[in-house]
């Protein structure tokens, strides 16, 4: 426990007091001695009021069953659309090109791909024309890309770039690369959630979704190795939109 310290002011008070009924003892102590204002009464002055308190949310059983997260609408029930397949695929900018990029927008074995030598990055390909038909009311709450993809090298190629392609844009908003390494064998790779917006929470629209160009674009890089053959391909790619009516 720490140890308690009376002040000065009230020292002097205490010895004030008891000067009083001394005999003999003259009233020394002022008032002003003891460090305290001059009233008139010998009562202290009042506490100031507390300050008011703001309206308290009700939390009784019947307001907490309808509590909704603000992250979610009221009312919202959270509908899908999906899995959607692109209608368009190209590559675009600077690295090694893809070869067949129409061939990465089903999975049926033949993947578009690229032959990179060791230290390269491929160019940004696209995604795009899933024609998701939202209605103009809706609101988008999270898209999600699930793509098959391999490598025949393990532990070489990574994402470089995963982001959201939008109309008159191009690739905006949050990156969502991966950190671990393409499989050798074909495998799902999700990228994003039913409540994930990329970033762009106000440009991720009906209308958005429901343009050509509305899409998701990949980049990828080949690290150092000293294999010269080397390749990988994207076999497949869906899309699903989660949203409220």
């Amino acid at each position: 426990m720490l140890p308690v310290r009376r002040s000065t002011w009230l020292r002097r008070a205490v010895w004030g007091a008891l000067a009083l009924f001394v005999p003999g003892c003259a009233l020394v102590v002022g008032i002003q001695d003891l460090g305290v204002a001059e009233s008139k009464d010998s009562e202290p002055p009042p506490p100031p009021p507390p300050p008011e308190a703001g309206p308290l949310e009700p939390r009784d059983a019947a307001v907490f069953d309808q509590y909704v997260p603000p992250d979610v609408d009221a009312g919202c029930t959270l509908k899908s659309k999906g899995p959607l397949v692109p209608s368009t695929s190209r590559d675009t900018g600077n690295g090694m090109g893809w070869n067949f990029p129409e061939r990465g927008r089903k999975a049926d074995g033949e993947p578009t791909y690229i032959l990179a030598i060791h230290g390269t990055t491929s160019k940004r390909i696209l995604f795009g024309g899933f024609q998701v038909g939202l209605a103009p009311t809706d609101k988008v709450k999270g898209i999600v890309f699930e793509q098959v993809a391999r490598a025949n090298e393990p532990l070489v190629y990574f994402d470089v770039s995963v982001q959201l392609t939008l109309p008159g844009e191009g690739p905006a908003g949050d990156d969502r690369p991966r950190s671990d390494p393409y499989p050798v064998d074909f495998d799902n790779r999700v990228f994003g959630g039913p409540t994930d917006l990329w970033g762009l929470d106000a440009k991720v629209t009906p209308a958005a979704l429901n343009s050509l160009e509305f899409g998701v674009s990949f980049v990828i890089r080949r690290k150092d190795t000293f294999k010269f053959d080397s390749a990988m391909g994207i076999d497949g790619l869906q899309m699903t939109v989660y949203y409220c009516e």
